[in-house]
């Protein structure tokens, strides 16, 4: 019951994202927390469906050649911070 609980959650919060253009998280975090999903892992699911849409997005943009690539090591190295002070923040709050 719960899978389908959580399926259907990340359906309703990805047609929301869909419409209002990126806020799943809005809806989905308080919603897998009423279902006694633990904190870290609800913060976790809506992540990890947004990985699933920047690599769609990452091919559809390839191909019109719209991603310019000589600013890829400075935002991968930007990324990985923001990604090391995102999560410290999460478990020390």
């Amino acid at each position: 019951m719960l899978l389908v609980a959580a399926f259907a959650i990340g359906l309703i919060s990805s047609f929301f994202t869909s419409i209002v253009g990126g806020a799943a998280g809005l809806v989905a975090v308080p919603l897998f927390l009423l279902l006694g999903i633990p904190t870290y892992t609800a913060v976790a699911l809506p992540k990890f469906g947004a990985v699933g849409i920047s690599i769609g997005s990452l091919f559809k943009f390839h191909g019109k050649n719209l991603i310019q690539w000589s600013l890829l090591p400075s935002l991968l190295v930007l990324a990985a911070i923001a990604g090391l002070v995102g999560a410290q923040a999460l478990l020390s709050t």
